[in-house]
């Protein structure tokens, strides 16, 4: 292994893979081509799959090794924990995802195949489907032809392939944004969340039904204006519904209603009064909005205080956490039922579900809060600062200023990634990664959760000498992103 592939970032996994999310099933796969026998290969999965309790390596050769002749410079740039799968950026702008992959969440179907599935007694796509389960790591080619002539990107005369800049999982839909700022979508679409009418009418009196996207599609924010280019900057996905931020800082939204009633939203719709919008998260039925002059708004389901207004109740529209103004907010997260938000002091605030101390309040504390309130870290945590986080459907993972994880909140099937006792811990504690010989260490740069397992990014550093250096420079960026 040479220098440049051994200082490359290395993704470990812990928590649950029932599903084949975590991403260490690969040598399972059989090499048979029976179909039976690949089946009862699939059903023999490691009882470390499903209750991984502490940090392991996902091999660079199982994610990054392509042979197409990138191997060598291909990194790993974002991670995304879904509800039961996951997914890497690469610095190539490369989807590589794995894990469940039920109404084609992953979208992993190629362009020379339909889109949907095989007409059966003229209903399009009503219930056949790929491939249930993908366990090795696969790229999405969808992205590697033409798209331009889905919209005027002002390149007609030669070959552009689309680069994702970033991607979004939800319950089992996915959004991305590709480097002209276009969104594309695929998986369910039940309710909308793709952003394709449900039910089309053909020339022959045929209904087609659009109920999962196989292969991407391309959404217009203005279908009015299909052509017209609305360039996004944040994508993300909720249970059953998506929402875009755009370059301006205007927020779009369409699927399944969150927080009101209605029918479901088959086209962006763009939310009035809510503007300068910097960042966005989504739980499964709840929205958080960090505006550019540090407001957080919310809206969807509260039942649980997961919209921080001091009461539990839905909101249909945005509206303004006033207990977070003034408070330096730079961050914000969303859970399944709870939410977060991190200072630009370090310090993080969490409220909502607090079944099985997700909230991080000790203990002895599982109580909703329908206000932010801050995370009661240990008496040795006081020089810490907390740098980034990820909520997960009941617990909770973070990230310190000096390269460590922490975890707590529900402890069974390893989703905490540390030994605690009980079926909780309400107590952050920190999780270990492997360790090394001398005064080599892991350093943590991004942390990712999804329903019941979890992701990190981290690089192998030789001295504390290069961890001091290599933490100042990361700092500054963090800080640096945040403006």
């Amino acid at each position: 292994m040479n220098a440049r592939t051994a200082k490359k970032s290395k993704l470990f996994v812990f928590g649950c893979g029932e599903d084949y999310q975590l991403g260490l099933s690969v040598d399972l796969i059989s090499t048979g081509t029976d179909d039976h026998r690949m089946q009862e290969q699939m059903k023999k999965k490691l009882p470390l799959d499903f209750n991984v309790s502490v940090p392991q390596e996902v091999p660079n050769e199982h994610l990054l090794e392509l042979h197409d002749g990138n191997d060598e410079r291909r990194e790993i740039e974002q991670i995304v924990g879904g509800s039961r799968n996951a997914c890497v950026l690469t610095n190539l702008k490369e989807l590589i995802a794995w894990g469940w992959n039920s109404h084609d969440t992953l979208g992993l179907g190629d362009i020379e195949n339909d889109s949907f599935c095989e007409e059966s007694s003229g209903v399009r796509g009503a219930n056949e489907r790929r491939e249930e389960f993908v366990i090795k790591p696969r790229k999405a080619m969808y992205f590697e032809h033409d798209t331009t002539k889905e919209l005027d990107v002002g390149m007609k005369n030669e070959f552009v392939q689309s680069k994702i800049e970033q991607i979004a999982l939800g319950g089992w839909h996915a959004l991305a944004i590709d480097q002209y700022g276009r969104v594309h979508a695929w998986g369910g679409n039940e309710y909308g969340q793709c952003a394709q009418e449900k039910r089309k009418m053909t020339e022959r009196g045929e209904i087609e039904l659009f109920l999962q996207i196989a292969t991407p599609v391309t959404i217009p924010l203005d279908y009015r204006q299909p052509r017209q280019l609305i360039k996004a900057k944040r994508v993300a996905c909720g249970g059953m519904s998506s929402f875009v931020i755009t370059l301006s800082g205007d927020v779009y939204q369409w699927g399944c209603p969150v927080g009101g009633v209605g029918p479901n939203v088959y086209r962006p719709q763009k939310i009035d009064g809510l503007r300068d919008a910097r960042e966005i998260a989504a739980g499964s039925f709840h929205v958080l909005v960090l505006t550019k002059d540090g407001q957080v708004f919310s809206w969807g389901h509260g039942e649980y205080g997961q919209l921080g207004h001091q009461k539990t109740g839905n909101e249909d529209r945005p509206r303004a956490i006033e207990l977070l103004n003034r408070k330096g907010v730079v961050k914000i997260f969303a859970g399944g039922w709870h939410s977060a938000c991190v200072t630009v002091g370090g310090n993080m605030l969490m409220w909502g579900r607090g079944e099985y101390a997700r909230l991080g309040m000790g203990d002895d504390d599982c109580t909703d809060k329908v206000t932010p309130t801050k995370v009661k870290f240990p008496a040795n945590f006081n020089e810490v600062s907390i740098i980034d986080a990820s909520l997960g459907g009941s617990h909770t993972i973070a990230l310190t200023n000096k390269g460590e994880i922490l975890s707590w909140g529900r402890n069974s099937l390893g989703r905490l990634g540390r030994y605690c006792e009980g079926p909780f811990s309400g107590v952050p504690g920190v999780v270990k990664l492997p360790p090394l010989s001398g005064e080599r260490e892991y350093l943590c740069t991004k942390v990712s959760c999804g329903g019941r397992h979890n992701m990190c990014l981290c690089i192998e550093t030789e001295s504390i000498e290069e961890r001091e250096r290599l933490l100042r420079t990361w700092t500054e960026r963090v800080h640096f992103d945040e403006q």
